[in-house]
């Protein structure tokens, strides 16, 4: 992506996939366990909202799991909606979030204010039970991404 923002490759031509594959490093001291090198392989359709971009993306990727012998992967879809949708989202999940705030792990409450969405995924049991009991972000999307993500789960449906 630093290429195509780099190189102004939108400009050239509005629509581009690309995909990486090999070694990549991480710029930030790796955390415990990690290591500043690391292999990634993945894909990107930039230039393009529709949702059959998204749609080929998501069964791009199962059938890759499937050839290198992973057959029984589960292809499990969400959506993060628009910033709109987000902003919408993440006042309403730091609102419930901030009533339960001595109930989360020190790390969560540390990041709470900064990115609530943080919190969604804690591996601590507690904040992930609590997690589970907010409500889904299907319930705070507009209308146009409501429609992107059926759309895309349709066309997911209609391919398998």
């Amino acid at each position: 992506m630093r290429a195509v923002v780099e190189h102004d490759l939108l400009k050239q031509q509005g629509f581009w996939k690309l995909y990486y594959l090999g070694p990549m490093f991480r710029k930030e001291r790796p955390q415990a366990g990690r290591l500043r090198q690391f292999e990634q392989i993945g894909c990107e359709a930039v230039g393009s909202g529709e949702p059959v971009v998204d749609a080929e993306s998501i069964l791009l990727a199962a059938r890759f799991f499937n050839e290198v012998g992973l057959p029984d992967v589960q292809v499990k879809i969400s959506t993060i909606g628009c910033p709109d949708c987000r902003a919408v989202y993440r006042l309403v999940i730091l609102k419930l979030l901030e009533q339960r705030k001595n109930e989360l792990c020190m790390i969560a409450r540390r990041v709470l204010e900064r990115n609530a969405f943080r919190v969604l995924d804690c591996k601590n049991p507690t904040c992930n039970a609590i997690a589970l009991t907010l409500p889904p972000i299907y319930d705070h999307l507009d209308p146009d991404c409501l429609k992107h993500y059926q759309d895309v789960k349709d066309l997911l449906e209609r391919a398998a």
